[in-house]
């Protein structure tokens, strides 16, 4: 499962052409070089792990397109030495690319409902090197963030490690989550799917002001899962 063959290589950079118009950032061109998305997904669906869409990986849940990972961290504008929460962990490759933007100098917490992705989240990435336990660098020799993973409880988000200067939401909210927006710190930023009536469900930046506003920016049609809470 977690060998970086020839053929998973050649795949990535084929996946990394087709997505060159979207990336404005080499740092995130670099993380998506950096972290074989592979060692994330379920073995059944491997030969598609390069593919330019949402796979499911257990649990109803699913491991988001890369050109939707891509549009989020390119808002988020992460850098080096920052605060992360990530909220849904899902395979924990989110929480792979936001420990690599942020570097050995930043941390990343990341909370997931599903107890299941949790302890397979752990694997994965322990064998990347991102996991709390063996914070090092990537294959590709970069220093990177620990991630430290943490069961979902009542409470969304986790604010007794508040406040974040990032937050990436990777499942769909009924409407903005103030609990979220409180963890913000001044000049933070979060993206979150909202859901927009029935059927639809926009992407959001939000961004705290100096004043303890928020602005919010519309980022297009997304289609995740729901934010869930035990």
């Amino acid at each position: 499962m977690c060998e970086d063959l020839p053929a998973d290589r050649r795949r990535r950079q084929r996946l990394l052409r087709s997505l060159a118009g979207c990336i404005h950032d080499p740092r995130i061109a670099a993380a998506l070089q950096a972290i074989p998305r592979h060692y994330f997904v379920p073995d059944i669906v491997r030969a598609q792990a390069y593919d330019d869409t949402a796979l499911p990986i257990g649990s109803g849940q699913t491991i988001s397109q890369p050109q939707v990972i891509v549009l989020m961290l390119e808002a988020l504008g992460v850098e080096p030495g920052m605060r992360v929460l990530d909220v849904g962990t899902g395979s924990g490759y989110a929480a792979a690319l936001l420990s690599y933007l942020t570097g050995a100098t930043g941390v990343v917490h990341s909370v997931e409902f599903h107890a299941d992705l949790l302890t397979q989240a752990r694997r994965s990435l322990a064998h990347f090197g991102a996991s709390a336990a063996d914070h090092g660098r990537t294959a590709a020799g970069d220093a990177h963030a620990p991630v430290h993973l943490h069961q979902a409880t009542s409470t969304i988000g986790l604010p007794e490690h508040a406040p974040y200067q990032i937050i990436h939401v990777a499942c769909a909210a009924q409407a903005v989550p103030e609990d979220l927006c409180q963890q913000l710190a001044v000049g933070g930023r979060m993206v979150c799917p909202i859901h927009h009536g029935p059927q639809e469900q926009r992407l959001l930046l939000i961004s705290k002001q100096a004043d303890g506003k928020f602005e919010h920016k519309d980022l297009g049609g997304v289609l995740f899962v729901p934010l869930l809470s035990p």
